[in-house]
């Protein structure tokens, strides 16, 4: 008797039912059984003694070779994997299965992407009704490889399906990442052709194709029609959402400048196409910056002189040291490691903002002492960069110094904090003035490097300029006020694009990518559809429009009750502003108890962020408190218990534990004001019965 499902998927992969499939699985059933039985009880090492034993009399079974990778992939012994994957590729090359296996091999052994995008994309198109588990794993495989290369513009299509893939972990999508731009985290614009093309019944063909995963094939059938119909927008759009996802980088940077530069095409989507050939580069949106790397005759006269710098600050971390080292090929970390900051006054206080970095290495047995300072060339940070340089006394220039290439939006997003130990933090306001500054005021390769104002008078370089306000627009990591982006506009004399209404009525709206976002007008939205559109942008990691539609609902108050948890939750993740926050967690855990959710984790947060802000006593009575009004709360339950482990442990040892003095010294607290029947916020009458009664505002 066995428990094969005759109309089950055939193990060897081909989708065919196993009843009908012609792999001989059918003739082997009770050697199948035997296999599946130990693989579902865990045992793969007997699994596996037992598959390779058949197949020493059947070598050329594809339903054993399946089993075999499989397995092979799972208990991570990845030679063999690659070598079983070729195998079975070589015996069946069209099953999908084994083309999937391909895949995975192909990254296993760092062959090119392009490679593993086109076994993958094979894998799937030829299978029938249904992909297999492991076909999710390879495009999870193929992102991670995506996301450390520079073909990370290219995501598009593949982010989608690994969006799909992490459907049960949504933290996990690649799409949540804010640092990739918008532009890219959907297949790229079509542009739209008239009806009556000569070529439109061949661009059906086109779409069909794609639609199965045939990109390969959709892709010959659009250089054909290219060459019938030259420079066609519709077909080159087209063709670039071929060749982003065969991830075919260089192909896809000349495609989408053609469309870039193309006449017929609508001034927003030349601008939209230029967006994405930088992104595809990468380089033309880096910036400019200096680097000196050489000998110096002492390490510690130089550490002894950088120490002196009031712009500089010793960085002590162990990893920036290592890190140092590492990039000028060195073992041994660097010696001293200084971070050099500029300062600017606000009205929050001096603010410092990152410059650059120093590394200082110490003489070795066969190598001399050395120096090494990198730094983005921004004009304001200059006088800082040559008062730094000024210090190195480099002997002798060593010429292979590392590359120090950076985005103009990483330099943006900068590192920067206030001198201020009450207030550290710089409020989003701030950022945002400073953005406007900053990004009005800095050279940029797009632009031939010049700054934006400078550009703004010339208009040779107006299509790169309005293409470069529209990146900054759809580069998600910066989160300021809309106003900043309106105000550069307006400092730059260019009309910001017209919003896209939607009528009241309307209950869904289409998009061709999520660009569109950027343009929408948020007025005339249902309460439902700005709670949907908010959710669209935290599974698509846009913090900006996440923070702007986060407002809009705490704006319309309780007419947006299924989204103010939401709202909250995201001004919390965004806002800088400690006191801010503290406010938020409050909200949250109103909406929370209202809804009969669990708090813990607010209470404790905001404990935390209380002692933070050096609200120590309040602190402690707000936990006091809470433990009492959450008696029940699972997660509160579960963190005294913990707790009350960590303090028996604690008595056991003789120790004395400062987290428990400050807990029963608050204890004692509380218990003496509960006598005097002291009125504590939110309490609505006196906790004691004692005869004197003291009110505190706010009850």
């Amino acid at each position: 008797m066995t428990n094969i499902d005759q109309y089950q998927p055939c193990v060897c992969g081909s989708g065919k039912k196993f009843k009908f499939c012609k792999c001989g699985a059918t003739d082997h059933v009770a050697d199948l059984d035997k296999i599946l039985r130990l693989m579902d009880g865990e045992q793969d090492l007997a699994a596996l003694d037992r598959i390779n034993s058949t197949l020493s009399k059947i070598p050329n079974a594809s339903w054993l070779l399946a089993l075999k990778a499989e397995l092979n992939l799972a208990m991570q012994e990845f030679p063999t994997f690659v070598e079983t994957a070729n195998r079975f590729l070589k015996l069946k090359p069209d099953n999908p299965l084994a083309l999937i296996f391909r895949s995975i091999a192909t990254a296993i052994q760092e062959e090119p992407l392009e490679m593993q995008a086109r076994y993958l994309l094979d894998g799937m198109a030829e299978s029938r009704e249904s992909l297999s588990s492991h076909a999710l794993f390879a495009v999870h495989s193929l992102v991670s490889r995506l996301r450390d290369s520079e073909s990370i513009g290219l995501i598009g299509m593949w982010g989608e399906m690994h969006e799909k893939a992490t459907a049960q972990n949504p933290s996990y999508s690649i799409l949540r990442d804010p640092s990739l731009h918008l532009a890219c985290k959907s297949p790229n614009r079509i542009v739209d052709d008239s009806p009556n093309a000569p070529w439109a019944e061949r661009l059906q063909e086109v779409t069909v194709l794609s639609s199965a995963f045939r990109f390969e094939q959709s892709e010959k059938k659009l250089q054909s029609i290219l060459r019938d119909y030259p420079s066609q927008p519709g077909p080159l759009s087209h063709l670039l959402r071929s060749q982003v996802t065969l991830l075919e980088r260089w192909p896809a940077v000349a495609t989408a400048k053609k469309l870039a530069e193309h006449k017929d095409v609508s001034p927003e989507d030349r601008a939209y196409f230029r967006v994405l050939a930088w992104e595809f580069e990468q380089k033309p949106l880096n910036l400019n910056s200096v680097v000196q790397f050489g000998e110096i005759d002492s390490d510690e006269t130089l550490i002894d002189a950088l120490s002196k710098l009031d712009e500089l600050r010793l960085d002590e971390v162990d990893e920036s040291r290592a890190f140092m080292g590492a990039m000028i090929g060195d073992e041994v970390p660097a010696k001293r490691v200084y971070q050099a900051f500029q300062t600017t006054q606000s009205s929050s206080g001096p603010i410092k903002a990152f410059v650059g970095i120093v590394g200082v290495y110490g003489k070795q047995t066969d190598k001399p002492a050395r120096v090494l300072f990198m730094a983005p060339d921004f004009p304001p940070n200059r006088p800082v960069i040559e008062k730094i340089t000024g210090l190195l006394n480099i002997t002798k220039p060593i010429s292979d110094a590392p590359p120090y290439e950076q985005n103009y939006i990483d330099f943006l997003n900068r590192n920067r904090f206030v001198e201020n130990d009450l207030a550290p933090w710089v409020t989003l306001d701030e950022r945002g003035r400073q953005l406007v500054e900053e990004f009005l005021n800095l050279p940029q390769q797009v632009l031939e490097g010049q700054t934006p104002l400078e550009a703004a008078a010339d208009e040779r370089k107006r299509a790169n300029l309005v293409a470069l306000l529209l990146h900054l627009e759809g580069s998600m990591s910066l989160v300021v006020p809309a106003s900043a982006i309106e105000e550069i506009y307006k400092r730059l004399e260019l009309q910001q694009p017209a919003k896209t209404p939607v009528p009241a009525e309307d209950t869904q709206f289409s998009m061709s990518t999520y660009m569109d976002l950027l343009r929408l007008d948020y007025s005339g939205l249902s309460d439902a559809l700005i709670v949907a559109i908010t959710q669209l942008a935290v599974s698509k990691g846009a913090s900006r429009l996440m923070y702007e539609m986060a407002h809009e609902i705490i704006r319309r108050g309780e007419n947006s009750k299924g989204g103010l948890h939401v709202a909250n939750s995201i001004l919390l993740e965004l806002d800088p502003d400690l006191n801010n926050k503290l406010t938020y967690v409050e909200k949250l855990e109103e909406l929370s108890a209202a809804a009969k959710r669990p708090v813990g984790r607010l209470v404790l947060l905001k404990v935390d962020l209380l002692n933070t802000l050096g609200k120590n006593q309040q602190a402690q009575e707000f936990m006091l408190q809470a433990a009492k009004k959450y008696a029940t709360d699972p997660e509160l339950a579960a963190f005294f218990q913990q707790f009350q482990a960590m303090a028996q442990q604690q008595q056991m040892r003789g120790g004395d534990d400062l987290g428990m003095k400050m807990m029963t010294t608050a204890a004692d607290r509380q218990a003496a004001k509960e006598q005097s029947g002291i009125i504590l916020p939110g309490q609505a009458q006196p906790s004691g019965q004692g005869e004197s009664k003291l009110w505190l505002p706010g009850t």
